[in-house]
């Protein structure tokens, strides 16, 4: 199933005092088409990407974006112009990259963690795999004597 993806142009303002350094975007709910709040998604401008946090917007604000300026220097969003935005959902592969690029450090650290401990338990499966064949080994030859 094709992700819903959405495009405007918007006018490029700053974020809330509360939405700074949280990689989050406010896009008013008539500009934002088929996309929901509160899910991680891909915002591009021109060829430059970055993933944020989709939040709704007052209906009075319709028209704007709203983005720190942190994401403003990503996206190469100046303050005040009309960007041409495209939005979609990101994937799995975009919440990891969400999480670690994410400007406050308490996502890029849990990120960061969840991919090493899945890293540290791939490489221990791979190291623990001759001593986990060897006795399956022996299993499948007795096995294989005792029905043949």
């Amino acid at each position: 199933m094709a992700k819903p993806t959405h495009q405007s142009q918007l006018i490029v303002r700053s974020a809330r005092y509360a939405d700074v350094y949280k990689d989050t975007i406010r896009i008013a709910e008539a500009d934002r088409g088929p996309l929901r709040t509160g899910r991680i998604h891909q915002f591009k401008v021109g060829t430059q990407v970055a993933y944020a946090v989709l939040r709704g917007l007052a209906p009075s604000r319709a028209g704007q974006i709203l983005m720190d300026e942190a994401t403003r220097d990503r996206l190469e969003a100046t303050y005040g112009t009309i960007a041409d935005i495209t939005v979609s959902e990101a994937g799995f592969w975009g919440h990891i990259r969400w999480g670690w690029d994410a400007t406050d450090p308490t996502y890029a650290t849990a990120t960061r963690l969840g991919v090493l401990s899945f890293g540290l338990g791939v490489l221990s499966l791979v190291l623990a795999l001759p001593t986990v064949v060897a006795p399956l080994r022996s299993v499948v030859q007795f096995l294989a004597n005792l029905f043949c």
